[in-house]
């Protein structure tokens, strides 16, 4: 039975859109290098809010191939910068480099000699380095998230669209006029044109294309590598299902190689598939995974997900302490960067209640750390402080002794502290925002994030 997957079906054409200026292109991404230098969390700050001047997704650079590193290899040379930031970090699983973009294991690399070193312990984010008498030519290096670089942004050249989302059985589809990249990056998951592959999904599909107005809808086959052997876009299979109209595949002057499920009844195409000019511009399908699995009976409700690992649980939320030390703002980043992995929202931990705190603080009691970030500040009215999950004021707090003080004017962000000398067991104390410091992160058991409609 085919897994579960989400399905996105455009109303609008996908059009492609130049890159802007200043942006590079290759294949279908854009690429951005920057001219200031900014942390790890920052970088990744900045280029989403970059993108959004585009109406697009944007990230830190995604490089999952020979192509893309080379491509950018060249762009960095021709700037006066040795060392940028990309997209991969191992901050969740010692080793385990993933993607920001994606939440995607990096199985391509092109690490530098004795790279990843993690020296310290503290050196969780990638960069591309040029630093010849090291042996590192455009090679990467895994570098502290709290330093300053350059860094590379990347989003995909396409148009931004709404959305609609309903539940059917087992199976939940979402209605999207995005690209299938945007609309997956926005729920922290890796979506592409659906895969069609076997006749159940075939035949669901056609029934969800039968309730719009349009007669074509781009799938996820193509034979642009090999003609004649199509294969799917999401997993690089070959398709062995097939569901082909009359005469179909014909690569009609021979520049059809992207597939499309057709209605056109006189030509005996109902559902059928079709192939297509790459460059027509139609609707499409997307698929992703679902934030969870839903149940058989199609009830809007979903089962729960566990807390991943290297995550606690307590009650209906996941708590993860970081190793890693990072400004209040840079920590927050991190945190939606890290909830972003598993398709749900994370942010800088809420603690509004005396069984929340106990837990933390018995977290906190297995650590080294002396100072842990969490999620209540008064940055915006002093003495008034909130928390940034909700933007509630705080009603429970375990503040310490003389807290808060607000020093020098300068202490606006709650941090867990253990200082015994002090009078601090756990208790709270405000700090300049600008410290590095450890941090714990929260998001919900349950990952369901999309609306739903009946």
């Amino acid at each position: 039975m085919k897994s579960q997957v989400v399905i996105l079906l455009s109303v609008l054409s996908a059009v492609l859109a130049r890159c802007p200026a200043d942006w590079d292109h290759y294949n279908d991404k854009c690429f951005f290098l920057s001219r200031d230098n900014e942390t790890f969390a920052g970088a990744l700050k900045l280029c989403e809010v970059i993108g959004a001047q585009y109406g697009r997704v944007a990230s830190l650079a995604t490089v999952d191939d020979a192509g893309t590193q080379s491509h950018l290899e060249g762009l960095v040379t021709k700037t006066s910068s040795l060392e940028y930031y990309i997209g991969a970090t191992d901050i969740v699983h010692e080793g385990t480099w993933v993607w920001v973009s994606n939440g995607q294991t990096a199985t391509y690399t092109n690490w530098g000699p004795f790279q990843p070193n993690n020296r310290g312990g503290a050196e969780n984010c990638a960069g591309i380095t040029y630093d010849l008498p090291n042996g590192f030519v455009g090679h990467w290096t895994d570098k502290p998230c709290t330093k300053e670089l350059p860094y590379i942004c990347e989003m995909p050249g396409y148009r931004k669209y709404f959305a609609k989302t309903d539940i059917r059985g087992n199976l939940a589809y979402c209605f999207e006029n995005k690209l299938c990249e945007v609309i997956g990056a926005q729920y922290g998951r890796v979506a592409s044109l659906a895969t069609v592959d076997d006749a159940g999904t075939q035949s669901h599909l056609e029934g969800l294309v039968t309730k719009t107005s349009s007669l074509e809808y781009y799938i996820g086959a193509t034979d642009i590598v090999h003609e004649g052997t199509w294969v799917w876009v999401s997993n690089g299979q070959t398709a062995t299902y097939t569901n082909w109209g009359p005469f179909q595949p014909n690569n009609r002057g021979g520049a059809e190689n992207c597939a499309g499920i057709t209605y056109d009844q006189p030509n005996g195409f109902v559902g059928h598939w079709t192939d297509k000019p790459c460059t027509k511009e139609l609707p499409y399908i997307c698929e992703m995974p679902p934030s969870d699995k839903c149940n058989a009976s199609g009830e809007k409700t979903c089962a729960l997900a566990r807390c991943p690992a290297d995550w606690d649980h307590y009650n209906d939320r996941c708590f993860f302490l970081s190793r890693d030390n990072e400004t209040f703002a840079d920590a927050l980043s991190l945190c939606e960067v890290i909830g972003k992995q598993y398709g749900r929202v994370a942010t800088l931990a809420t603690v509004d209640d005396a069984g929340t705190q106990k837990h933390l603080a018995n977290l906190v009691s297995h650590t080294s750390s002396l100072g842990f970030y969490i999620g209540a500040n008064d940055l915006v009215h002093e003495g008034t402080w909130v928390w940034v999950s909700s933007g509630h004021a705080i009603t429970y707090n375990n503040w310490g002794p003389t807290q808060p003080n607000n020093r020098d004017g300068a202490e606006h962000c709650a941090v867990i502290t253990y200082a015994p000398q002090d009078g601090f067991v756990y208790h709270w104390t405000d700090e300049p925002c600008t410290n590095q410091l450890t941090y714990i992160c929260e998001m919900p058991f349950d990952n369901v994030n999309a609306p739903v409609v009946g």
